[in-house]
Formats: C-alpha cells, sequence, structure tokens
C-alpha cells in the first residue's frame, strides 16, 4: 500500500497492487473547501504530452482551466484513465473529504494524476502528483 499526500495540491492517492499489473488508485480531496474536477491518471512516461518546459501543452491547460480531461485523454491515448467524483454540478466534482476509487491497468512504474481545482475560491489552479509502483 502506498500512500502519498501532495500539500500544495491537496490530493492524497493511494495504489496498492491487486495483481500483476492492476491498481485500485483511491484521489481524496483533502482541501478545506474546493472541489476537485475530474482526474486524469496516466503513465508517468507521458509527462510530454502533458508539460512543455516550464509550462503545460494546450491540451493540458484546457484540462486545468475547464476541468475537461477529454482533449488531454485523447492526445495521451489509451493510456489515459479519467476518474469522476459524485459531487457538486455538474455531478462529477470531488468535494473536500471525499474520495473516488477507480481501477486501472498499467505497466507503468510511476503514474501522474492531474486534475482542475474547481475555481470556487482560487481560479487557474490543479492538483498534480506522481506516484512510483511500490517494489514487488
Amino acid at each position: 500500500m502506498l500512500k502519498i499526500l501532495l500539500a500544495t495540491a491537496a490530493i492524497a492517492v493511494s495504489a496498492g497492487a491487486v495483481a500483476a499489473e492492476n491498481y485500485t488508485v483511491t484521489v481524496t480531496n483533502t482541501m478545506e473547501t474546493e472541489l476537485l474536477a475530474p482526474i486524469l491518471i496516466t503513465n508517468a512516461a507521458n509527462d510530454a504530452h502533458i508539460f512543455e518546459g516550464h509550462y503545460v501543452t494546450k491540451e493540458a491547460e484546457n484540462q486545468i482551466l475547464t476541468g475537461e480531461p477529454k482533449m488531454l485523454a485523447e492526445r495521451i491515448g489509451a493510456d489515459a484513465m479519467v476518474g469522476h467524483g459524485m459531487d457538486g454540478p455538474p455531478g462529477v466534482l470531488l468535494a473536500p473529504g471525499e474520495s473516488v476509487t477507480f481501477d486501472i491497468m498499467t505497466d507503468a512504474t510511476s503514474v501522474r494524476v492531474l486534475s482542475m481545482v474547481a475555481p470556487t475560491e482560487v481560479p487557474d489552479n490543479r492538483g498534480s502528483t506522481y506516484v512510483v509502483r511500490p517494489a514487488p
């Protein structure tokens, strides 16, 4: 069981091996008042689809500004997995203290987690973390 807390983005991610390449990923919104938009998870080897120098690609920027991961998921392809919360309008946000759990299948040794922080208090904010798969 691996648990990482990214304080600046306030996303906690735990990944536990269920089988050889299956992982159960739980993302918990640990912020006190902000909501998280849909969450994209991908092999960290795909970081070039997300980051461009000291900034982000236009597809990642779209997710960060709008909360919609579709463009970025399409750019990444089959390696992109998206998880949704069940709170707040439009019913896909993750409320403070709530968690979303979903299964992913990957051969990645590390994954990137990316989400827009809904702009209820601070505009144009994102949460991102990097999770390394535990050694067998």
